[in-house]
């Protein structure tokens, strides 16, 4: 009975296995069945039962991923359909409603046209043209449009012209009355009443020109004898200046006088005509010769005494996109201190002429090198000595400067220059002093002091770190 049972146990067992592995298959066969049949549907569009087949096939294999990613992409095509078909919908509408405002603005343009309301005309077309840029008609009634406008407004300016023409002519103001004629000419170039008008008044306009011509040549000598006169008086006090300063051997001066003389007399027209026997022109260019000759013999050779040794026209001829006049044009100064009454350049000249107390040079490699020699307090201000030093074959045309204090903090505090003696152009081999006037200010050990000088060709920009101990040292000297 125990082996029966066993045996009996065995095969239901396997009976009810066999169903299992029957009812899988089937439901294997049925997912598959419902997958591919899905995939056709949904491969012709037919989304509709595409999603039942997929549906039923996720509910025979809720695991699989398959069926439920291809509903969602049903469901994200029917959506870009319906999008699609809106925007269709949208665009039809809008094509519709944008050429029923054309259609209105054509023959609201139109019906202004008829009854000569240009202006009303011209707003319509535009209107049409706007909306539909692409259409010829609106674009050819707006010139035609254009043409009706323009024509009116050339007979009103006509009109106008030939009245203020004929009451300048009464006025017997001939120069304007020919100047409206000639615009009315202008206006209408056919029209015979203006063409006359012109010729009439140009006929007595010619006589008298005539008259006034021979009446403006005789003020105009006189004028230019007067300016001649001016110059020549302007010239020849420089240049007796100049016999001044060679009186008492004061070099800079006499370059001074001896370069103004030949800018206000560059040449020997003035001498000429009044039979002047003497030469100065030539002894000025010669005596500036030999006074730099002798400089460069006793000072020596990078010794430089004028900031910018050319003449004006020298000048204007080798920098012609530069005033030297002007201080450069991106030099700021400190108003305040420019407004003080005190004497800036007898002070600089002052501060020029001490002896060097420090020595503060850049560490670059450049061939224009920036030191400074001291810093003179006065006057609650302070007054830096800088001596540039021009090692190179070219000119150094000295450009904006200015004093910088960084400190601790971060802040970044800009000392403007209140004067500054010169701008000068170092010539190759050759060094210049300059001062440099700011605010006398408060600094602390751990700030840091930079003083920047620019080249006004942009082709270099020389550095400078002061030692803040530099600063406090010279300061000391004033207390």
């Amino acid at each position: 009975k125990e082996i029966n049972k066993i045996i009996n146990d065995l095969a239901a067992e396997q009976n009810n296995e066999k169903a299992k592995q029957a009812r899988e298959l089937q439901r294997n066969a049925d997912y598959i069945s419902s997958v591919e049949k899905a995939d056709k549907a949904l491969e012709k569009k037919d989304f509709t039962n595409a999603k039942i087949l997929y549906t039923q096939a996720s509910k025979l294999k809720p695991e699989e991923s398959y069926p439920k990613d291809k509903i969602t992409e049903i469901g994200t095509q029917i959506d870009m359909i319906e999008r699609d078909k809106k925007a269709r919908l949208d665009s039809i509408a809008s094509l519709s409603e944008g050429n029923k405002k054309y259609n209105a603005a054509m023959a609201k343009g139109n019906a202004a046209l008829q009854k000569g309301d240009f202006k009303n005309a011209n707003e319509a077309f535009s209107v049409a043209a706007d909306l539909k840029p692409n259409e010829q008609e609106p674009k050819d009634k707006l010139e035609l449009v254009s043409q009706k406008l323009f024509s009116i407004e050339a007979n009103i300016k006509y009109d106008t012209a030939i009245a203020k023409g004929n009451i300048a002519l009464t006025e017997k103001n001939k120069v304007a009355a020919l100047e409206f004629y000639k615009e009315a000419q202008r206006l209408k170039p056919l029209d015979s009443y203006a063409l006359n008008q012109v010729k009439y008044i140009q006929g007595m306009l010619t006589k008298d020109s005539l008259d006034q011509a021979e009446t403006q040549r005789i003020a105009e000598a006189v004028i230019l004898e007067e300016v001649y006169t001016k110059r020549f008086q302007e010239g020849m006090k420089a240049y007796a200046n100049y016999e001044n300063a060679a009186g008492l051997a004061n070099y800079e001066d006499q370059l001074f006088y001896l370069k103004q003389f030949l800018n206000i007399v560059p040449d020997n027209s003035l001498f000429n005509k009044r039979q002047y026997n003497d030469d100065p022109l030539v002894f000025s260019k010669k005596k500036i010769q030999t006074i730099r000759d002798y400089l460069t013999r006793t000072k020596g050779a990078k010794y430089q005494l004028e900031p910018i040794t050319y003449l004006n026209q020298e000048l204007e001829a080798k920098y012609e996109n530069i005033n030297f006049t002007l201080p450069p044009t991106d030099q700021s100064f400190d108003s305040a201190l420019m407004a003080s009454t005190q004497n800036h350049t007898q002070i600089h000249k002052d501060v020029l002429a001490e002896a060097p107390r420090v020595n503060v040079a850049d560490n670059g490699t450049g061939t224009v090198k920036l030191s400074l020699l001291s810093i003179s307090f006065k006057y609650d201000k302070a007054f830096y000595k800088f001596k540039i030093d021009n090692s190179d074959t070219a000119e150094f045309v000295t450009g904006a400067m200015q004093l910088t204090q960084k400190t601790t903090d971060g802040i970044m505090v800009k000392h403007q220059a209140g004067y500054i003696s010169a701008f000068p152009i170092v010539l190759p081999g050759k060094e210049f002093f300059i001062v440099y006037e700011t605010g006398d200010f408060t600094v602390n050990p751990q700030d840091v002091l930079v003083f920047e000088m620019n080249d006004r060709l942009k082709k270099m920009k020389l550095e400078l770190n002061i030692p803040v101990s530099v600063y406090q040292q010279e300061k000391t000297r004033k207390n």
